[in-house]
């Protein structure tokens, strides 16, 4: 009981510190960047879980956060793999409909139409993050882990 409240302090920072070793490159971060950052919130996540029942009530609220940005980061991610799907089909797509009779060619639009929605949402997403992030990493999130630590 004792070694597990003296290790999840130290397991908790040092998650967080690998989510926050990605700040300096937020503003320019690609999107294989964000990617690698969703899967340190996600590690982050997966340690706080493993505490929760050791830690204060505001381990629920920290959670919450961290899922919030997981999520948001894991939304770009499917956006973004479903461009680069939605495109390598179209490219292929498109030259096999060359091989065909005029007459049973097929209109793309609605693959375009998709693909385009699809670019829209990785963009919003892209761009909301540096708001979500500053949201995330509160004096009010700093705080609730703190207190959820100060718990053990």
């Amino acid at each position: 009981q004792q070694r597990v409240l003296e290790a999840a302090p130290v397991l908790i920072y040092q998650r967080l510190a690998g989510v926050l070793a990605y700040e300096p490159r937020l503003q320019q971060a690609s999107i294989e960047e964000l990617h690698a950052l969703r899967i340190a919130f996600k590690r982050l996540r997966y340690t706080v879980e493993f505490f929760r029942e050791v830690l204060g009530p505001q381990a629920s609220g920290v959670l919450k956060a961290i899922k919030a940005m997981q999520d948001h980061l894991g939304d770009l991610n499917d956006a973004d793999v479903a461009c680069a799907l939605l495109s390598r089909f179209l490219a292929e797509w498109d030259a096999r409909q060359k091989d065909l009779p005029l007459p049973q060619r097929h209109n793309p639009q609605p693959l375009v139409a998709y693909l385009a929605v699809q670019h829209a949402e990785r963009h919003r997403l892209m761009t909301a993050f540096p708001q979500a992030w500053e949201n995330f990493f509160s004096p009010q999130f700093k705080r609730s882990l703190a207190l959820a630590i100060a718990e053990l």
